[in-house]
């Protein structure tokens, strides 16, 4: 009876290293797999679709919102519904396969599992004419042959690690968003589904999406986007997030606040420490000791992954104009600013700073400009993509004070807003 033994072991430990051991180390502990993306914003995705009658009322709300987000398609749902998958790539939406058939991965054998991912992937890209590089399997989990299937046909696995279990029908449509909206942040990807599940569920997250997305954005002042998912390293990938950490917790200790959900400026009040401000006529803008408006660069939203460095700088010209808008319409509205007369901050790039109407000038001599100048190094070093600073003449060795007055800023960038309406605002 001792082979019995033997065998029954051996079988259950084949079943455990086809089913259990990958499903731990892939699906619970995220080994091998994008749980998370590493640019600015949430993604939202969708699974089990498409759906006749959801998936295009779905897709309203995201074109309404102007958001764009990923579909995992089940290929035997998506032939019954070509138009639909065809329309999810004309409105800019990006696909991946979530099975062929939608079958528990620990009841299928190897063939089966391999079959029906190819069959998935070759239906979908024969309808939507893109190829399909992101795959998530059904519930999250895998065997063997999955993993195998994923590496040998070189697919990146998503996951997710935000959800609101929206496809349990009880959840209802306001505790599907109040969930999401609760655990959204920078990199959150977003399980949500638009078929399958219990009888009933898909609607309610369709209920939620509307407010979902509004409370995302204003809420939470986080842009809605398709995941960034780069070919980094796992060791830049850990020291990514671990500053990505580091900056959440100097934003709530100095109680620097982003200003909406695309703004590359953050902004912070303290006490100026420094010696007199002056303007071109010679009149003191701020004195130590004064209230002053800090900025900070919000440098997730910085990152850039062109190579082209022409359009990424026009890009951030394009976008360091907005937010000074944003910056301005935040300074006349809030009234925590009102009594703000500058606002400031340090820069290595002091030719940009001038061309967006700051004053800029040393600072004064000390240990300060030094560590502040490796410290903005650092910051450009963890967010580009080379891991190296960008070259060129704009970059100074030593950073500088800019500064901009609250007139200037409202006479600038706010033209429209008339003193009424300034303290209006305030």
């Amino acid at each position: 009876m001792e082979w019995l033994a033997w065998a029954a072991a051996l079988l259950l430990g084949g079943l455990a290293g086809y089913t259990l051991v990958p499903d731990l180390l892939v699906h619970r502990l995220g080994m091998g797999a994008w749980t998370r993306h590493y640019g600015p914003g949430v993604a939202l995705t969708f699974d089990d679709g498409p759906d006749a009658h959801i998936t295009p009322a779905v897709l309203d709300v995201l074109r309404r919102h102007g958001v764009k987000a990923t579909f995992f398609l089940v290929g035997e749902r998506a032939a019954r519904h070509p138009g639909l998958v065809r329309r999810m790539v004309a409105e800019g939406h990006r696909l991946g396969a979530h099975s062929h058939r939608h079958r528990y991965p620990w009841f299928v054998s190897p063939w089966a599992t391999w079959r029906d991912w190819e069959e998935s992937v070759a239906t979908i890209e024969a309808i939507s004419g893109r190829p399909v590089e992101w795959v998530r399997p059904p519930w999250g989990t895998l065997n063997l042959a999955t993993w195998a299937w994923v590496r040998a046909r070189r697919r990146k696995l998503v996951l997710w690690n935000v959800e609101a279990h929206d496809w349990l029908v009880g959840r209802g449509p306001q505790r599907v968003a109040d969930e999401v909206v609760r655990k959204a942040r920078d990199g959150a990807i977003v399980l949500l589904h638009d078929a399958g599940g219990q009888p009933g569920a898909p609607a309610n997250t369709l209920r939620a999406l509307d407010d979902l997305c509004h409370r995302v954005r204003q809420e939470r002042k986080l842009a809605l986007v398709l995941p960034d998912l780069p070919d980094w390293t796992l060791r830049r990938r850990l020291l990514f997030a671990a500053w990505e950490g580091w900056e959440r917790v100097f934003a709530r200790l100095y109680q620097v606040e982003r200003l909406d959900a695309t703004n590359i400026f953050r902004l912070g009040l303290s006490r100026y420490r420094g010696p007199e401000l002056r303007g071109a006529d010679g009149s003191v803008a701020a004195r130590s000791g004064d209230l002053v408006g800090e900025i900070h660069l919000d440098s997730l939203r910085l990152q850039d992954r062109g190579a082209d460095a022409q359009r990424s700088a026009a890009r951030l010209l394009r976008e360091a104009r907005e937010s000074m808008r944003g910056l301005a319409r935040h300074v006349a509205s809030d009234p925590r600013f009102a009594d703000v007369q500058v606002l400031l901050g340090y820069t290595l790039l002091q030719a940009h700073a001038r061309a967006l109407g700051f004053h800029v000038q040393e600072m004064p001599p000390g240990w300060a400009p030094g560590l502040l100048g490796r410290w903005e190094r650092l910051v450009m070093w963890v967010y580009r993509p080379t891991g190296r600073p960008p070259a060129g003449r704009h970059l100074r060795a030593r950073p500088e004070l800019a500064w901009i007055s609250r007139a200037e800023l409202l006479e600038r960038w706010l033209p429209q807003a008339s003193p009424a309406e300034e303290g209006a605002g305030a």
